[in-house]
């Protein structure tokens, strides 16, 4: 019986938990406690990768994903602390949120002591190590809202369809830490720079798998609405040009089922997209457990969902049991 992403998860997170309390010092007790939460996802896909590519089982290649597993999940958790504080959040995981503890200041000040550690990791891995870490940050430091002003921009004057907005949002928020994880995942084991590329689109795929998928259950927001506007245009031109307009499909076209319907296409395309990545990297290089790195991004799909009330309906009514 093969080996499930979330199997793998089970018996790799404890690893990247120990290494993340070896690497904070003891006066980084809240930030520790705050680490300990969460599922690893990215920390578990950078040593995913990692060990996909050491075929020696060479325990320096595995240290050193180990270090990178956990730069990206110190990154991943201090961007939680800083979104918790803007959105004035109470709770994270069920827990009293950082700023609800110690107050805004000192969440600040630890964020900005936290953020030293990425570096600290890289630094003794080399300059691309650090850049890639800079370049990640900076990207996530705009934020959501600054994104969607960005792109509302160029989708305006570039006339492209309101999918590209929503696709630009969460490349940025999610897509972009998913796709420096396997990329120093690749990275550490390899210097093929075509492989470390696939690897890393493949992760973009991923984290914008995960992102919809999170966003699967909050379809009341303006921006998951947006995706079918184009059709509802589209439609309602043509049934004008038709002398044929029927009011209720607009309602319908503005509906939950019609979203849901999108965003499963969506989803569709991104892990077909994951897979391709994942057969380019067999085409030029011996690569183990390639059938669990296909896997995935669709067993991520089904992790977030049924974390949601009627996550298995919603699996199915996705269309995705198919893939």
């Amino acid at each position: 019986m093969k080996e499930t992403f979330k199997e793998y998860m089970h018996k790799t997170k404890p690893e990247i938990n120990k290494r993340l309390q070896d690497i904070l010092s003891e006066e980084d007790t809240d930030i520790s406690t705050f680490l300990e939460g969460g599922k690893k996802m990215r920390g578990c896909l950078c040593i995913l990768i990692s060990d996909s590519l050491n075929k020696n089982n060479d325990k320096e290649i595995r240290k050193k994903a180990l270090d990178l597993a956990c730069v990206v999940e110190i990154s991943h958790a201090m961007s939680l602390l800083v979104d918790d504080a803007i959105d004035d959040d109470k709770t994270r995981r069920g827990k009293p949120t950082l700023h609800e503890l110690v107050g805004y200041k000192m969440t600040m000040l630890h964020v900005i002591k936290g953020l030293t550690y990425p570096y600290i990791i890289t630094g003794k891995y080399g300059k691309e190590y650090t850049t890639n870490v800079a370049k990640t940050m900076r990207i996530m430091s705009r934020g959501a809202l600054t994104e969607f002003k960005d792109t509302l921009k160029g989708i305006v004057h570039k006339k492209l369809p309101a999918t590209a907005l929503y696709d630009a949002v969460i490349t940025a928020k999610t897509g972009k830490l998913f796709e420096l994880a396997t990329r120093f995942g690749a990275m550490s084991a390899t210097n093929n720079q075509d492989i470390i590329d696939y690897f890393a689109t493949y992760d973009l795929h991923t984290g914008r798998v995960m992102q919809i998928a999170d966003d699967i259950h909050d379809r009341d927001r303006l921006l998951l609405k947006c995706l079918t506007v184009d059709s509802l245009i589209g439609e309602l031109v043509e049934d004008i040009k038709t002398r044929s307009v029927d009011p209720l499909k607009a309602t319908e076209l503005w509906s939950d089922k019609r979203v849901v319907k999108v965003l499963g296409s969506m989803i569709h395309r991104e892990v077909n997209e994951a897979g391709v990545c994942v057969d380019k990297v067999i085409q030029v290089s011996e690569l183990s457990m390639s059938s669990l790195l296909k896997s995935v991004p669709l067993e991520i799909v089904n992790i977030m969902l049924r974390e949601q009330d009627g996550g298995g309906v919603l699996f199915e009514s996705l269309g995705l049991s198919s893939l």
